[in-house]
């Protein structure tokens, strides 16, 4: 993530709500960031709130479309921080938009024998996790499988499919899923690679 950019724009926010707000003893920051970036954004809110007491920031962590079934039901907030696309459905996003981080995808093993490329995630036996149905990180698998289809045959989607043996709805908690052992590999966001993971680029 482009931590100083993020900064800026909570900065502005902050000070376009203390504007608006004159006279108001504090002023609070509603900030809704993606699952992926959740670490980041309120690490960057507690040092924002330290040079600026006046101001909380309230960092809310969920999937990108998540958030955007939130804003289209009305939620309330200053700053978004959601991936790219799916910003592009939520009308209620008018405002410039700026990218603070682009994704590397990647395949996230724990020291399984089972899986030393891309090829292995559809061989017979393997574990794999995935992103729950409808949620934007089975998105991103979707069309990374159908990538590795084209260069692996036509039934690795279908072999793939068959080796998932369980579902949730971000890249961070599946990542968690490889780390904990539970399954032996899973396509997630490089950013969400710690050191006890693997990595097949």
């Amino acid at each position: 993530m482009k931590q100083q950019l993020f900064r800026a724009a909570l900065g502005a926010a902050a000070i376009g709500l203390a504007t608006s707000a004159a006279g108001a003893a504090d002023t609070t920051v509603v900030v809704l960031c993606v699952s992926n970036g959740g670490t980041t954004c309120k690490q960057i809110a507690a040092d924002y709130e330290k040079t600026h007491p006046a101001t909380h920031v309230q960092v809310s962590i969920a999937g990108s479309t998540v958030i955007a079934a939130q804003l289209a039901q009305g939620a309330a907030a200053d700053l978004v921080v959601i991936n790219k696309r799916v910003a592009a459905t939520v009308p209620q996003l008018e405002a410039p938009q700026d990218v603070f981080a682009e994704h590397t995808i990647v395949v996230a093993t724990k020291g399984s024998t089972k899986v030393r490329s891309a090829r292995d995630l559809a061989a017979p036996g393997v574990r794999v996790a995935a992103g729950t149905a409808g949620s934007f990180a089975e998105t991103i698998q979707g069309e990374t499988v159908a990538r590795l289809a084209g260069e692996y045959g036509p039934d690795y989607a279908a072999k793939y499919k068959a080796n998932v043996v369980t579902t949730k709805t971000n890249f961070e908690q599946i990542a968690r899923l490889v780390e904990g052992g539970s399954v032996d590999a899973a396509i997630v966001y490089a950013s969400e690679i710690t050191p006890k993971l693997g990595v097949i680029a």
